[in-house]
């Protein structure tokens, strides 16, 4: 059994500044993707006063997505699926890194509430023990009111796996922390407390404040991978680490490659 989600059950544990900046949560039993939702919801309350970000949640979801136009199979068995909306304050700003900060959010939420050390796999899935645990979609959305990110995170409480062949396999939070089916709702608010305290310090500072900090959960350094282009082209080398901008460098047989996350798809050899 899994706790259910309760909006008012997740404000309990934001922060007085996360409190202050999540304007309204919603909670679904199902959905077809929240970040569709919460990209709609952004057109319904055009012109309106619109004050803080907005939280969706779903208990699953029936078109679930993932990142370059993947499926995000998302079944009611008390995983998270959550999307949070930010209104982006200064233009100016290259948001590029933006995913790999709210990567870095969910996992030192989902450490603080476990205690277990999660990985990230360059630019956007979290791991344990190099099996998959959740991941995260971006996306820049245009308004009237003005741009937002529409930041979509799904982490696997229990691993359901629906592909035997799958790789990476999967893996869920009940395994590293046995409690994390009863205490749905205080991981949901650690997460999304994280994430709106990151929109703030990376609208001040950028990527490169907290660079350092991301490469402490980097699971590509100095390991094999198999970069896949656009293009269909594949090369190899040896993760390089990143750099201020969220650009993974890797080290190939005769060159240096600096990729942007729009460009390629990444495996670990």
């Amino acid at each position: 059994m899994h706790e259910s989600l309760d909006a008012e059950k997740i404000r309990m544990h934001l922060s007085p500044l996360g409190y202050d900046l999540c304007r309204r949560i919603h909670v679904h039993d199902i959905l077809d993707s929240t970040n569709t939702w919460l990209t709609e919801r952004l057109r319904k309350i055009e012109g309106s006063a619109v004050q803080g970000s907005e939280v969706c949640l779903a208990e699953s979801q029936t078109a679930g997505r993932g990142r370059r136009g993947r499926s995000w199979v998302s079944p009611a068995s008390g995983n998270i699926y959550l999307s949070l909306s930010w209104r982006v304050l200064r233009e100016e700003l290259n948001s590029a890194a933006i995913t790999l900060a709210i990567g870095l959010a969910v996992a030192e939420a989902l450490c603080e509430t476990s205690g277990v050390r999660i990985g990230i796999k360059w630019p956007n899935d979290l791991y344990v023990d190099n099996r998959k645990l959740g991941g995260i979609l971006v996306e820049f959305v245009t308004r009237i009111s003005g741009n937002y990110w529409v930041a979509g995170i799904g982490v696997n409480l229990k691993a359901v796996e629906l592909d035997a062949a799958a790789n990476p396999r999967a893996i869920g939070m009940e395994e590293i922390w046995p409690k994390a089916s009863e205490n749905r709702n205080r991981l949901a608010g650690t997460i999304i407390d994280n994430v709106l305290q990151t929109c703030v310090r990376y609208e001040e500072a950028g990527f490169a404040a907290m660079r350092d900090r991301w490469e402490g959960h980097d699971v590509t350094r100095d390991k094999e991978l198999e970069v896949h282009g656009a293009d269909g082209r594949v090369m190899r080398g040896i993760g390089g680490g990143v750099d201020a901008g969220g650009r993974l460098r890797v080290l190939g047989a005769d060159a240096e490659y600096w990729l942007d996350a729009g460009e390629v798809s990444l495996r670990l050899s």
